[in-house]
């Protein structure tokens, strides 16, 4: 079976070169890289055509500035594999990661392979542990679902690069290819993960950490616009309608109502400290519409519950 990785490039010349060698370097070899350069000027994108031109499975594209969504976009439109996965220019793998999952999914005959991941600082890194066990290694969708959404205890599920999904995940029920929202600059990666996994049946989990995230406050997750991490909001929005339609039979939604919350209270602070009156209003509108279940969901952190009512009363 052909891997088809997806890799977003943009100006992050320092880790280029680990990232791109823990993909070629992988044990198991039968892999295709597809890097997208999103525009970048820092000799990034001399990198990419470095390896292109040494290793045959390394595929090149270079675009104009369009955002992450656009770059995965224009990888997921040249895949050929069988198993596609992504990761992002400034991580790095296990040498075993894809062959391991790889093994999994074909034992089990599972739509998606998941693993863990180690969270990686300038002053060193530590594996991401789930605090409570995962009861059995195989499972469906609704309880990926689960896993993703209660992330207090369970860590290890929330993001799409330390996964393999069969080819078929990636495709609607009219055998459309699911595309990133482009237009969405903090969230989409979000949304998207919740329709691969709505498409999947059953999930298999190793209990290892593979893939190593490294936290950076310049990635868009860190943005300082009100406008973008609204976006947040609105991907956790069409996750809800996404597991409705689904008919999730657990406690999921609760959790996802809770991201919302969590992420108003992230954007609420920074809407105070900029002295953003619209913004600020925007939020607690949100935060009224989940107070009930953030509150709910949170009994056992008031500290949590007195931050968000603080900021959802709070006055510029």
């Amino acid at each position: 079976m052909k891997i088809s990785i997806i890799l977003p490039v943009y100006n992050t010349k320092e880790y280029l070169d680990q990232c791109i060698s823990s993909v070629l370097n992988q044990t198991y070899t039968n892999i295709e890289l597809i890097c997208v350069d999103d525009g970048s000027s820092d000799g990034s994108e001399k990198i990419v055509d470095k390896y292109a031109s040494h290793d045959s499975r390394v595929i090149v594209v270079h675009q104009k500035n369009a955002g992450e969504g656009a770059a995965r976009n224009a990888g997921l439109r040249l895949a050929t594999g069988d198993v596609w996965g992504f990761i992002d220019c400034d991580d790095w793998l296990e040498l075993d990661m894809y062959e391991t999952l790889l093994n999994a999914m074909k034992e089990h005959k599972a739509d998606i392979s998941v693993g863990s991941w180690f969270e990686e600082f300038p002053d060193g890194g530590s594996p991401v542990k789930n605090t409570e066990p995962v009861k059995h290694n195989i499972f469906d969708n609704h309880q990926l679902y689960y896993y993703i959404y209660k992330r207090d205890r369970y860590r290890a599920f929330g993001y799409m690069w330390d996964k393999l999904y069969k080819k078929n995940c990636f495709y609607d029920e009219n055998h459309q290819l699911l595309l990133f929202d482009e237009e969405m600059k903090i969230g989409g990666d979000i949304y998207y993960l919740a329709q691969l996994v709505s498409n999947a049946k059953k999930i298999v989990y190793t209990d290892r950490p593979f893939y190593h995230y490294r936290t950076r406050p310049t990635s868009a997750s860190f943005s300082r616009s009100i406008k973008d991490r609204l976006g947040s909001v609105t991907a956790y929005q069409r996750v809800l309608e996404l597991m409705a339609k689904c008919q999730v039979r657990n406690e999921a939604p609760e959790y996802a109502k809770r991201f919302i919350g969590y992420h108003c209270i992230l954007i609420g602070m920074t809407a105070i400290e900029q002295k953003n009156v619209d913004g600020l209003k925007e939020v607690q509108n949100y935060m009224k519409m989940y107070q009930e279940n953030y509150c709910k969901t949170n009994a056992e952190h008031p500290e949590r519950i007195n931050l968000y009512l603080a900021i959802m009363n709070y006055v510029i």
